[in-house]
C-alpha cells in the first residue's frame, strides 16, 4: 500500500509535461544523429578491410618462405659450428706437437 511519503515524491502531470519539450527532443535527436555520423565516419569500409586482409596474406606468405629457408640454414650453421670446433681442437693439437704453444 502506498504511504503518504511515497505519494508526495511522485511526479505530477505538470512536472512530466515540462520534463521533455519538443525542442529538447529535437536537440537530443540531432545529437544522437551526429554521434552516429561521427562513428560511421571512423568505421573501416569493406575496401579498407580488403587491403588489410591482402597485406596480412602477404606477410603470412613471407613468414612461410622465411621458415622454409631458415630450416636448412640453421642445420648448415650448426654443422659448420661443429666442424669449427673440431678444427679448433685439431689446430690446438698441431700447435702443441709443433712446439708453438706451451702445454
Amino acid at each position: 500500500m502506498a504511504t503518504k511519503d511515497m505519494l508526495e515524491n511522485l511526479a505530477t502531470k505538470d512536472m512530466l509535461e515540462n520534463l521533455a519539450t519538443k525542442d529538447m527532443l529535437d536537440d537530443l535527436a540531432m545529437m544522437t544523429q551526429k554521434g552516429f555520423q561521427y562513428i560511421e565516419s571512423k568505421m573501416a569500409t569493406k575496401d579498407m578491410l580488403a587491403v588489410v586482409v591482402e597485406s596480412i596474406d602477404l606477410v603470412r606468405q613471407d613468414v612461410r618462405d622465411i621458415k622454409i629457408t631458415l630450416g636448412p640454414l640453421v642445420r648448415t650453421v650448426a654443422s659448420l659450428d661443429t666442424d669449427m670446433q673440431h678444427l679448433t681442437v685439431r689446430v690446438a693439437r698441431l700447435e702443441q706437437k709443433g712446439g708453438l704453444v706451451k702445454k
